[in-house]
């Protein structure tokens, strides 16, 4: 019998998904599993796509057990099909619960009513509890216009994160902003908040490969990763619109919600140097990644504090200058600062944003590999979340 300790990772998209979150919780399973026993629970069916089933039982290579629960091939896309899929994932997932007696459990903040679940199972069992703080619920719905903050609906899902901030034992965020949001709307010290930004994937592999840029060609800039509500994709596109005819070209890798939306804007508006990939499988995913000369990144302006677009870590991998459009002092943008790894525009309008594509066009130098990679490893990550399980 084992003498280890077992941790019990909660999260709605593991492996073999792709998407952010699933990297993100999958790295941190596999990554803790020389020192703890770890069960994962998860869904059966892929987030991205959900008419594909997941049955894997375990992170291959590894000891990681995976339990799945049974959800419906629901639309995340469509709000009445995400509310009653979020739903059946928190039941399903509570009852699995009930079924585990681990030492600590880790949640991740997606779905908005899972943390709070989780830390009332570990309460009950005596466990420990961390809290994996992704997105800000409800506070990033009514920034966005979804909910009121005088709305039932929001004091209820204000008093649940209230509560699962409560029942944490440490709340991992991963910004500076982040902390501070937290300090100042919902009172949470300082001691109880540890920052653990995400990483860079495998960067030394990545670094052997990069050749340096070809101006001889246009340049590509690369956005990759969710059409949803966080990013400010619709002031690129008419942004981008002032560069017909240059060489330069946009491509943005990715689905979501507003995917068919931004492609009809981009039709509408007779663009032709914009170009739509969808979902990319990993091979080709790394392969337009390598091929940018820049990248995009972006956050709502109301978002401060709230998200952290973290597709960042993965673009330094490839040491490409990084535009960013993002809210003065975020996380991101003082990361992209900090390391001289490109040009923050806090400006959200579209005659600043094309000026900044231009500067990003004619940047030259990125940071010092060393100063960018090392604080952002993987090593270095999932060494700082097994100091506090």
């Amino acid at each position: 019998m084992s003498n280890r300790r077992e941790v019990t990772v909660v999260s709605q998209m593991f492996y073999p998904d792709t998407i952010s979150t699933a990297r993100v919780m999958t790295d941190i399973a596999e990554g803790i599993a020389d020192e703890f026993d770890v069960k994962v629970v998860c869904q059966n069916r892929s987030y991205v796509d959900p008419s594909r089933f997941l049955e894997d039982n375990e992170l291959p290579g590894t000891s990681v057990k995976i339990d799945r629960i049974k959800v419906p091939g629901l639309d995340k896309n469509k709000m009445l099909s995400r509310i009653i899929l979020t739903a059946i994932v928190s039941r399903n997932i509570r009852n699995k619960l009930k079924e585990t007696n681990s030492d600590v459990y880790l949640s991740v903040s997606n779905p908005p009513s899972l943390p709070v679940l989780v830390g009332r199972h570990a309460r009950k069992a005596s466990s420990k509890f961390i809290y994996l703080v992704h997105d800000l619920y409800p506070d990033v719905l009514a920034k966005l216009g979804y909910i009121s903050e005088s709305s039932k609906v929001f004091k209820y899902m204000k008093r649940a994160t209230e509560e699962a901030l409560e029942l944490a034992d440490s709340v991992v965020v991963l910004g500076r902003d982040v902390k501070e949001y937290l300090n100042n709307k919902y009172g949470i010290s300082n001691d109880k908040i540890k920052i653990i930004p995400n990483w860079i994937p495998n960067p030394s592999e990545s670094l052997r490969k990069i050749e340096p840029f070809n101006r001889d060609s246009s340049f590509r800039l690369v956005y990759a990763g969710n059409l949803g509500e966080t990013a400010e994709i619709e002031l690129l596109i008419q942004a981008v619109r002032k560069f017909d005819g240059v060489d330069f070209e946009l491509y943005i890798i990715g689905g979501g919600k507003f995917k068919n939306y931004y492609e009809k804007l981009t039709n509408q508006l007779g663009i032709k140097n914009v170009t739509f990939t969808g979902y990319l499988e990993d091979m080709q995913y790394e392969e337009h990644l390598s091929r940018a000369d820049g990248f995009f990144v972006s956050l709502k302006k109301d978002l401060y504090g709230i998200s952290v677009p973290s597709k960042t870590y993965h673009y330094l991998k490839y040491r490409k200058p990084i535009l960013g459009l993002l809210p003065e002092n975020s996380e991101i943008a003082l990361l992209i600062e900090e390391t001289n790894s490109g040009i923050v525009c806090s400006d959200y309008n579209v005659d600043a944003l094309a000026d900044s594509i231009k500067s990003i066009i004619e940047y030259e130098a990125v940071g010092d590999t060393d100063i960018v990679v090392n604080p952002f490893s993987r090593e270095r990550a999932i060494a700082s979340f097994k100091s506090i399980l």
